[in-house]
């Protein structure tokens, strides 16, 4: 009830709030079709999806996504400057490639990873770019010989130095591994994070700070479901064993975020004992992990709660979405973290509740702005949507972000923040009238 009570008054408060930067207010719901902030990136009837973005403080961004060549699918990426167009349509995989990542450094430094299928036994490979030159060309990052080598993830430091860090199995045996590179080329030997027999370990996902020290989480099941963490520090390595942050009953797909100073936030999505919801644990330099901490949790036969997406500012001030059921369709909320406070503890629904809304994404900046973006389902139509939280007024209206009437069916919706504020949102679309797909951007700019 407290919850309840607590969105009403937001909602009247909001109602007339006005987005200045996005130029939204009660009675514009809506983007003339000609937006000048919607462009797009790639079209084409070979275009295949899964379209991933990368941004970093200055506004230089990545975007990748899969597309045919004929006779496989392969990585496909255009990159942006702060203050330019995407480039060319550059592919960087050679071979039938999934699932890949990206992640763009300070100095504009461009690391794409995926899974790399060479003719029977799945790697990782990868390609880099540096602003003014080519892409460097697919490199291995990976070194075994046995077994499938799945679910990638790569991170990035302001001066370039990343990591990857993906999954392998075979042979009834599952482990995470990692691998990192400075700014210069090529990998590192990749080294073992964990190893675990009779059971799994998935959903790795890596963080990196300013000054190139990492931290690593995943899933782990072996006599029980736990959620791992490892530490890496610039000039030492690995910490020699994996730190337990987080225990309940079915956790999945951890996500994590990292401020300028290295202090690191968890979330994971958990199923227990009739309940879903939201857990997290905090990593504090000089002090540790907090400990395992519940933001939100109801229970199935009210509505599930799943896809948690985190976003982390410089300052460790951090946005979290989710999709929510209430029963008979989904919701997108939001809750916001402040540094010394925590969580609000209190959610607010942050899509319309009229239709379904799916697939969320967050980005959060420097000035204390927050984007939250997902794609709506009505009866026709489906749209992209988002929301805008300022610090001193919360959240504000959801705005239609695709074109008035556009007839794709959009997914893989990302967002993401420059240290201004300025936002980019990029989706992929398919068109049946043409059997197309199309890679659309939106800017919105800080007045």
């Amino acid at each position: 009830m407290q919850i309840r009570n607590t969105l009403i008054a937001a909602l009247v408060i909001l109602a007339g709030t006005v987005l200045a930067a996005c130029g939204q207010h009660s009675d514009d719901p809506v983007p003339v079709v000609n937006d000048p902030s919607l462009f797009s990136i790639a079209t084409g009837t070979n275009i295949t999806g899964y379209t991933q973005l990368a941004m970093n403080s200055k506004g230089d961004a990545l975007v990748s996504w899969r597309q045919s060549n004929g006779s496989e699918e392969i990585v496909h990426a255009a990159y942006t400057t702060a203050t330019g167009a995407f480039g060319n349509n550059s592919a960087l995989s050679d071979n039938s490639s999934i699932l890949q990542r990206t992640a763009v450094s300070e100095n504009g430094d461009a690391f794409v990873v995926w899974e790399d299928d060479a003719g029977g036994i799945i790697g990782i490979g990868s390609n880099h770019y540096s602003p003014g030159a080519a892409w460097d060309g697919v490199v291995s990052v990976d070194t075994h010989t046995a077994g499938n080598v799945i679910e990638p993830w790569v991170a990035t430091s302001p001066t370039g130095t990343a990591f990857a860090i993906w999954r392998q199995y075979g042979g009834g045996v599952n482990e995470v591994w990692a691998s990192w590179r400075g700014p210069g080329p090529g990998w590192s030997t990749p080294e073992l994070l964990t190893r675990v027999t009779g059971g799994f370990a998935a959903d790795p996902t890596v963080a990196v700070d300013t000054a190139g020290n990492a931290v690593a989480a995943w899933v782990e099941f072996q006599n029980g479901y736990t959620v791992r963490a490892k530490r890496y520090q610039a000039g030492s390595g690995w910490d020699p064993s994996s730190t337990l942050i987080g225990a309940p009953a079915d956790p999945f797909e951890p996500k994590i975020g990292m401020d300028k100073d290295g202090n690191t936030t968890v979330i994971w999505n958990y199923a227990d004992n009739g309940n879903h919801g939201v857990q997290m644990n905090r990593y504090a330099v000089g002090s540790g992990w907090s400990g395992t901490e519940t933001i939100i949790e109801r229970a199935d036969s009210v509505g599930f709660i799943f896809d948690p997406q985190l976003a982390v500012a410089a300052d460790g001030t951090a946005v979290l979405a989710w999709e929510q059921s209430d029963g008979s369709k989904y919701d997108i909320w939001a809750d916001h973290y402040t540094p010394g406070t925590g969580w609000t503890k209190y959610p607010v629904m942050v899509s319309d509740g009229t239709e379904d809304s799916q697939s969320p994404h967050v980005a959060i900046s420097a000035s204390g702005r927050a984007l939250a973006a997902w794609r709506q389902i009505p009866s026709q139509n489906m749209s992209i949507r988002g929301a805008w939280y300022q610090a001193d007024t919360g959240w504000g209206l959801p705005r239609r972000l695709s074109a008035a009437g556009d007839q794709g069916w959009p997914q893989y919706v990302n967002a993401a923040m420059d240290s201004s504020g300025n936002a980019l949102i990029v989706w992929d679309a398919y068109y049946s009238d043409t059997q197309s797909v199309t890679i659309w951007g939106y800017r919105i700019t800080t007045p």
